[in-house]
């Protein structure tokens, strides 16, 4: 399985770990060039951060 989430989605990329999901890659600017920028427990989301696990 793979999964996304904002490199300020904190809780979510403890959640994913928690679960046993690997941090496999880093999709830089991805979210540099929405209509308002998006940010979370005070950090600006820029990049995604793409985990994956064996089910």
């Amino acid at each position: 399985m793979i999964v996304g989430t904002a490199n300020s989605s904190i809780d979510n990329l403890a959640f994913y770990q928690k679960l046993g999901f690997r941090m496999v890659e880093i999709k830089k600017d991805f979210f540099k060039n929405y209509p308002e920028p998006i940010f979370e427990n005070g950090i600006r989301a820029l990049d995604m951060v793409m985990f994956e696990k064996d089910l």
